[in-house]
């Protein structure tokens, strides 16, 4: 079968080529492989060219590197605050605008995911589900559009607890006056 190659140049005019030419299957599969600046925009330029030789114009490509992960979620909290009786707390932190935040129960990353969103949800909070009468600890990671993920945020509990205290004891004393302990 007769198809075309792709080139790759690193010049606008298209006078320098990147490496060897690819085939159209592979440059829309695989893609053609070409060597990047580490963390930052690289332009190239295509070109087809069919079997008889003709070429094509030449076409921008851009490419964004990005080896670097967003900053970890900070302000990670549960309201009610802490400890509470409700079994759906509401938690909620703050993560980078544009990454995709990623709150665990049991350990970071990994654990057992019960919550994800963008900035905005994770500003509003989520409401999830908790242990009974347990504490639970959350955990969260942010990742970035490129897969990048931060490293773990710092952890907030939340214990919840339905249990209602013994009934206080009433005792007296020789002046047959209560006294009152817990």
């Amino acid at each position: 079968a007769n198809e075309n190659n792709v080139q790759i140049h690193t010049a606008s005019d298209c006078n320098a080529p990147a490496g060897a030419p690819g085939t159209g299957t592979l440059f829309n599969d695989a893609g053609v492989p070409v060597s990047v600046v580490s963390n930052q925009l690289n332009s190239f330029w295509a070109q087809a060219i069919d079997p008889a030789g003709n070429i094509s114009t030449c076409n921008p490509v851009i490419y964004v590197h990005d080896g670097v992960p967003p900053d970890s979620p900070t302000g990670l909290n549960t309201t009610p605050a802490t400890v509470g009786q409700s079994a759906t707390p509401t938690v909620r932190g703050t993560i980078e605008p544009g990454t995709t935040g990623n709150l665990y129960t049991e350990f970071c990353d990994g654990g057992v995911l019960v919550a994800s969103g963008n900035a905005d949800a994770f500003d509003a909070g989520f409401a999830v589900n908790v242990a009974l009468n347990a504490p639970t600890i959350f955990y969260a990671v942010a990742i970035d559009q490129a897969g990048n993920g931060s490293a773990c945020g710092s952890a907030a509990t939340y214990t919840h607890d339905s249990v209602s205290p013994d009934a206080a004891v009433v005792l007296t004393n020789d002046h047959k006056r209560p006294l009152f302990t817990d």
